[in-house]
């Protein structure tokens, strides 16, 4: 009797979380860019790479020497900035890794010329540069945090399985 209530509260919970994913993807693809219309999804992709660049950014603390990425923090950085509706420069996406500004922007034109970023210049004034990801870079980005994301909601419904589990074995004792 307790094992057919156990497999019906974990087919519940199993039910809930698809129909959470099937939504949260729904999101996803939906289209409209203005800040103030991100999806919750989208949010969460944004909460992600935002953990990932001060992630990044604690390297320094536990390893001595370079153990920087400037291309990916480039990556991660124009994803949050562009899923926000802000516009990154090249002299504001050199400040964005620890590492020499030549450096930063031997990987910004790497980046472009591989149509990973696109630069578009400042319609008021020329001297300035605004560079963000191309539309294909912005999908991976977010097919990449959403792996992240499937995979922090697998480990989650598994560990909601085990506590149901011991709830009702202890409920059983």
């Amino acid at each position: 009797m307790m094992d057919k209530e156990i497999r019906r509260i974990l087919s519940d919970i199993s039910v809930k979380f698809d129909e959470l994913g099937q939504n949260l993807s729904s999101a996803l693809n939906a289209q409209g860019s203005a800040p103030a219309h991100l999806s919750r999804y989208r949010e969460d992709l944004v909460s992600i790479a935002e953990q990932l660049v001060q992630e990044f950014s604690a390297r320094p603390a536990f390893f001595y020497g370079n153990v920087d990425d400037p291309a990916w923090l480039i990556l991660l950085t124009l994803f949050v900035k562009g899923e926000r509706g802000l516009s990154v420069t090249v002299s504001e996406a050199c400040r964005t890794a620890p590492s020499a500004p030549t450096v930063i922007l031997r990987h910004i034109r790497m980046l472009i010329d591989q149509g990973t970023l696109v630069r578009k210049r400042d319609m008021h004034d020329r001297r300035k540069c605004f560079i963000e990801l191309s539309p294909h870079a912005r999908g991976q980005m977010a097919a990449y945090l959403e792996t992240i994301v499937q995979k922090n909601r697998q480990a989650h419904k598994k560990h909601v399985r085990d506590n149901v589990i011991s709830i009702a074995r202890a409920a059983q004792s």
